[in-house]
């Protein structure tokens, strides 16, 4: 069933997108949809077995199918077949998790087993590198996947005979984090953790992306005439932005809205507001501009050039008011009627 993911305050949202950003390698689109429920990266593989009437033992892993690495693996062999009995594939995730942690913290006689949890644990990871499974976890391949493991759980055991049972789930690597598994993180993300960590300027994009609805790619219109310079717009000026996407459905309802899109469905430029403009450190500005109630447009633009705005039209001046010589005619006029008016009030006195 799928994880219901709603965060109630902004700021809360903000540090779960900065969480997903280590796992999407900086990707704010996708860490936007991880934190919102629309990406699940993760496949969980949950899994028990049977060595002939000896050994029974289970075993969880996380695969992230982003970065295609074990994120963490955990295993546990009993002479005891209440450890098989007592825990189902079928169960969710997390109750497995806890129900595994249950077992392992048991006060039970010390394992008589020639081949430990340890080993088995070890064996595992490695084997799951070697057998080049991970194409069939990510795609919850059960049939691929079960043939593969048996094999690898048969040869720590001399070839005898094995049973094993599997069951996949998806969930986010952000889910694992809350719900505090301890698990690897992707090798970009630790070399970022050993750098100097996320800018200034990337907390206040995080920020401002995660208070809005929906974000979309677009870019400014140059108008090197009568255009503004990017330096010089401020929050609150009105700029025209043409998205890039034009498959995302959000940017096709805000576009019609505007009647900015034509027959052949081609999109035209928009209105923006800009909301905030942000200075890169490598040169240029980020824009956002607010193109509809909670929905932002984002651009980037590496160069200080003249753009676009959003001005009214005014009516063009009749060309009768411009005309100087009707003026003198209106004006001449006038005198000769109040010369006239005078006249006839003379005669009549």
């Amino acid at each position: 069933m799928p994880e219901n993911n709603q965060f109630d305050s902004l700021s809360e949202k903000t540090k779960n997108i900065n969480i997903a950003l280590k796992y999407t390698n900086g990707d704010m689109e996708k860490a936007r949809k991880m934190v919102n429920g629309q990406l699940n990266d993760v496949v969980v593989t949950k899994g028990r077995f049977s060595v002939g009437n000896h050994t029974f033992g289970i075993f969880l892993f996380f695969y992230n199918r982003e970065n295609q690495y074990i994120m963490n693996i955990n295993a546990l062999l009993s002479k005891s077949k209440t450890l098989h009995d007592k825990i189902s594939i079928n169960d969710n995730w997390k109750f497995f998790y806890s129900k595994f942690k249950d077992f392992v913290n048991l006060e039970s006689p010390p394992e008589t087993n020639s081949i430990t949890s340890y080993d088995f644990t070890r064996h595992l990871l490695d084997s799951l590198k070697g057998y080049e499974i991970y194409d069939y976890i990510a795609e919850a391949n059960i049939e691929l996947s079960t043939d593969a493991l048996i094999e690898m759980i048969s040869k720590l055991f001399n070839r005898e005979e094995v049973h094993c049972q599997l069951d996949f789930e998806q969930t986010s690597s952000l889910i694992l984090e809350m719900s505090e598994i301890p698990v690897e993180t992707p090798p970009s993300a630790k070399e970022h953790a050993e750098g100097t960590g996320p800018t200034a300027e990337e907390k206040i994009m995080a920020k401002i992306e995660s208070e809005a609805a929906h974000v979309i790619d677009g870019r400014v219109i140059v108008a090197p005439v009568k255009g503004k310079y990017i330096k010089d717009i401020q929050p609150g000026d009105k700029i025209k932005v043409l998205f890039t996407n034009e498959e995302d459905s959000i940017a096709v309802k805000v576009a019609s809205a505007q009647k900015a899109i034509t027959d052949e469905g081609e999109m035209l430029p928009v209105k923006a507001r800009i909301k905030a403009k942000i200075p890169l450190q490598e040169g240029g500005f980020m824009l956002y501009g607010v193109v509809a109630k909670n929905i932002l447009a984002r651009i980037v633009e590496e160069e200080n050039v003249k753009i676009e705005m959003d001005i009214p039209q005014q009516a063009p001046a009749s060309e009768n008011t411009n005309n100087p010589f009707l003026l003198y005619v209106a004006f001449g006029s006038g005198i000769l009627l109040i010369i006239l008016i005078l006249i006839i009030l003379l005669i009549k006195t």
